[in-house]
């Protein structure tokens, strides 16, 4: 499987790094509410700088395992981003991994999967999964003519090549043996991005509305 990592460096890891340590990772608190982490087994798929899987060793995770194929051929980015307690993953240490994770976090990933290959992306992902296992996803989101007849749409905004509407998302699970626990989180981005975001888009693809959903999804195995 393909992921589109041409416009990600270094320096978007330190950022990222830097982001979570002061505090200003936005992203993580609606995936971590009311959310048990602690004793459990966590895996962080897709996990950039590892903020998702720090997050879980800080609040009392037993194991966490953090894997993004970035690791394949940059050694340097793990070095830059290593913490205590997180087990960092190639994709070859990945798969040798036999053990099932309670939780599963996969953050701005799926958006960078091509159409094609996104239902064999899904597959891959519940396939960490046990038969309690939570999932937790997020993802862009453009309210627009695309969004409203469920089809995805491309961006120019760093490889995402497949933005899906989250109901279009939690079907893609379903058919994996994952339902909804709670209803997609949806959170706005500002009024200045908006407006520049609505400038650069041809009509009628030009977003109404922009931001990030949050899914949660649980094992319909879930004892």
């Amino acid at each position: 499987m393909k992921f589109d990592l041409s416009h990600y460096d270094i320096a978007y890891y330190a950022k990222k790094k830097e982001q979570y340590e002061k505090g200003q990772a936005w992203k993580i608190e609606p995936f971590f509410y009311e959310l048990d982490v602690e004793g459990k087994t966590v895996l962080d798929y897709g996990s950039a700088a590892g903020n998702m899987a720090k997050e879980a060793v800080k609040r009392n995770a037993k194991a966490v395992a953090a894997y993004d194929p970035i690791y394949d051929n940059h050694p340097e980015i793990v070095e830059l981003i290593h913490s205590e307690g997180i087990d960092f993953l190639t994709t070859e240490k990945l798969r040798s991994v036999q053990d099932k994770f309670d939780l599963i976090f996969c953050s701005d990933v799926i958006e960078h999967v091509t159409p094609e290959e996104v239902d064999a992306f899904v597959a891959d992902l519940v396939r960490f999964a046990n038969a309690k296992s939570i999932i937790c996803v997020n993802s862009p989101v453009k309210i627009n003519l695309a969004f409203l007849v469920g089809r995805p749409l491309a961006s120019e905004t760093q490889g995402h090549i497949n933005i899906m509407n989250p109901w279009r998302v939690t079907r893609l699970f379903k058919k994996h043996g994952f339902k909804l626990q709670r209803a997609p989180l949806i959170l706005g981005i500002s009024k200045k991005s908006f407006i520049k975001r609505l400038k650069r888009l041809p009509y009628p693809l030009n977003s109404i509305w922009g931001g990030h959903y949050f899914l949660r999804l649980v094992s319909t195995h879930h004892a």
